[in-house]
């Protein structure tokens, strides 16, 4: 599951990067957010976060488990940016979802 998840990263990041040079921000930084949401959940798996086992009797993520993890990696691996860049996809996940339902 670990390397489906960073090819899932992979393949977002590249995407993102073509609709940016399209001129498209709003869908490239939707493609940036996926990348960055597969990649807490791939370190969340490597390092056995938590929030595992929320996600297993769930049966899925959600933007607080995933908020979460990250805060807990940053921690773990003594990796603030692990946490900030979350953050910051969140934040722009929240203004692409915005911007595309006034659009």
């Amino acid at each position: 599951m670990l390397k489906t998840r960073v090819e899932i990263a992979e393949r977002n990041l590249a995407e993102a990067r073509e609709y940016a040079a399209k001129g498209n921000p709003v869908q490239a930084s939707e493609k940036l957010y996926r990348a960055v949401e597969e990649c807490i959940k791939a370190l969340a798996e490597k390092h056995k976060t938590p929030q595992l086992e929320i996600v297993r009797k769930r049966g899925r993520w959600d933007t607080w488990l995933l908020g979460q993890a990250a805060t807990d990696l940053s921690k773990m691996l003594g990796e603030e940016r692990i946490k900030h860049t979350w953050a910051v996809a969140y934040d722009v996940h929240v203004w692409a979802s915005t911007r595309l339902s006034t659009e």
